[in-house]
């Protein structure tokens, strides 16, 4: 790059491309999350009702077979082992069943240790009695609900940290074309300053060439004058030699008179 407006203009549009592609890419990631999310749901929701479908066959297969074979030898008796074949569709382990399985659950486990290492409430007095016509309180929302509302909440704190970002990167490229409008104009005062010197050094130059030729020009009239004086001067000597010559030969003739 050689600082020339072109190139600048070549930086910026490289700039703005690569904050578009930056911009794309992250809401290319937003919609990937999202849909992560969705499907992570649906998968949830299908395998806890396939799980609670597997359960109430387990149950029923467990009370015909105590009863078919008197109670104690079947498969859902108490003494006996349950079949482990088809495995556990929780955790794919072939030695317990889905209901016997200690991964299970590990989720609301957790929330319930959660709650249980909660700091404790505070004692408070006990309320006052309430009034007959008070309405009961509405149900605890069920667990599905509590996901919803944790998803979405992830969903929104993402949602500002993207909307945090465009901002940031908003204000970077405002930040960088107050730097290039700053950095252009800089450029065209430079070259104009620049322009104006070149100006005053080609008007110098013409006014020595001129100051020269003028002096040249006096300086050819001088000689040429001088040459004229030294022509005139020689003239006047060769005509003063000249009239000397003719003199002295007229004084040989009469001083030797010519005899035929």
């Amino acid at each position: 790059m050689d600082g020339t407006p072109s190139s600048l203009k070549l930086i910026k549009e490289r700039r703005r491309g690569a904050s578009e592609r930056s911009a794309f890419c992250l809401l290319l990631l937003l919609l990937l999350l999202l849909n992560y999310i969705c499907i992570m749901s649906n998968i949830s929701e299908i395998i806890g009702a396939a799980a609670a479908a597997y359960e109430r066959n387990m149950q029923a297969g467990s009370g015909s077979g105590a009863g078919g074979r008197g109670g104690g030898g079947g498969r859902g008796g108490r003494g006996g082992k349950p079949d482990t074949r088809e495995g556990c569709w929780h955790c794919g382990s072939h030695e317990h069943i889905l209901r016997d399985c200690p991964n299970r659950g590990d989720r609301r486990q957790r929330k319930k240790d959660v709650r249980r290492q909660a700091p404790p409430v505070p004692a408070t007095p006990p309320a006052p009695p309430a009034p007959l016509e008070q309405r009961p309180l509405p149900p605890a929302p069920p667990q599905q609900q509590q996901d919803d509302e944790e998803e979405r909440v992830a969903i929104e704190k993402f949602a500002a940290e993207f909307r945090r970002q465009r901002e940031l990167q908003r204000l970077q490229q405002q930040q960088q074309q107050q730097k290039d409008e700053a950095l252009e104009a800089e450029m065209a005062q430079v070259q104009a300053e620049f322009r104006s010197r070149r100006e005053q050094l080609r008007q110098q130059r013409q006014q020595q060439r001129q100051q020269i030729g003028e002096e040249r020009k006096a300086a050819m009239a001088e000689f040429k004058s001088r040459e004229e004086l030294h022509e005139q001067q020689y003239q006047q000597q060769q005509q003063q030699v000249n009239e000397e010559e003719s003199a002295a030969f007229v004084r040989l003739s009469l001083r030797y008179p010519w005899r035929p």
